[in-house]
Order: C-alpha cells, then sequence, then structure tokens
C-alpha cells in the first residue's frame, strides 16, 4: 500500500505542477484514505495532507484547505521528524493560514521554516531559491501563487536528493 500512495503522490505533484488542483486533490486525499490505518506511514499522510492544503487554496477552498493544514500540522511521529521536507513544511503552510485570515499563525510558520531552511539550504540550493521565490510571493499578497511555488521546492528538494525522503 505505501508504494501505491508513493506512486499517487508522484501523480499529485504532476497534476499540481501543471496546475489540475482537482485531480491533484483527489489523488492527495486518496494517499491519506488508504494510510490511514496503517501505522510507520506519518511522513506520507503528512506530505499528502501538505499537498492536499495546497491544492485546495489554489482551489479557493480555504475551510478544507485550513482544516488539511492542522491536520498535517498535528502528526508528532519520529518518523515525521527525520522527513527532510518536515522540516520546512511550515512554509509551504503558511499561505493557507495568511489566506484563513489567521496572520500570526502564518507568520509564525513562515519564521520556523525560514530559520529550517536555513539550515539545510547548502545542498538543496535549487529548493532553496524556488523556496524564497515562494515566500516573496507570499509577501507580496499572492498566497496562492506562494502555496505553488512553496510545493514545487518541496518536490525540487526530494528530487535533488534522489528521492530519499529520509536524512
Amino acid at each position: 500500500i505505501e508504494h501505491q500512495a508513493l506512486v499517487l503522490g508522484y501523480v499529485a505533484s504532476v497534476e499540481t505542477t501543471i496546475d489540475d488542483q482537482v485531480a491533484a486533490a483527489r489523488a492527495w486525499a486518496q494517499i491519506v484514505s488508504i494510510l490511514k490505518p496503517i501505522e510507520n506511514v506519518g511522513w506520507l499522510v503528512a506530505t499528502a495532507l501538505s499537498g492536499l492544503s495546497t491544492s485546495y487554496l489554489v482551489m479557493d477552498n480555504i475551510p478544507d484547505a485550513l482544516d488539511a493544514a492542522n491536520r498535517c500540522l498535528e502528526i508528532h511521529e519520529p518518523q515525521v521528524d527525520r522527513f527532510i521536507w518536515w522540516h520546512t513544511a511550515s512554509l509551504e503552510l503558511a499561505p493557507v493560514f495568511a489566506a484563513a485570515k489567521l496572520p500570526d499563525k502564518a507568520m509564525s510558520l513562515l519564521l520556523d521554516g525560514v530559520l529550517r531552511m536555513r539550515g539545510i539550504a547548502v545542498p538543496y540550493v535549487e529548493s532553496h531559491l524556488v523556496c524564497m521565490a515562494g515566500v516573496s510571493a507570499f509577501f507580496s499578497g499572492k498566497p496562492r501563487a506562494a502555496a505553488r511555488l512553496l510545493a514545487a521546492s518541496r518536490n525540487l528538494a526530494n528530487a535533488v536528493v534522489g528521492n530519499s525522503y529520509l536524512t
């Protein structure tokens, strides 16, 4: 089932990149659905919830985007903490909280994510640059563009490390 979820994650990432958010959201939601009863896959669920949140935000479905973002942030498992992307997840989720008119939470997540990104930026320069473009879009009042750029940053980081999801 984990391999099925990984394939669905790649499908969702492609759909996000080509801007078919309905298809992306469907794939992200399917990952969450099939992995719920399985233990030790928190990192896959966190990735799917973050992607789902981004897709909903780009579709202007703020309530569902906020629900997915909050569920993502509630995941606390040792395996998730070892997941490279998780250390910058707050950057990808911040635009959702901004769009939901929760600027303090968005700013807190941005600051946390930027500090964490600095710690891993050198080996992931390309991802870092796309991430900073996303942060810039966020501060320019474009939360949906920020969400797409920050999701792309995560996907690029995964590509840079040869799809190695764990440190």
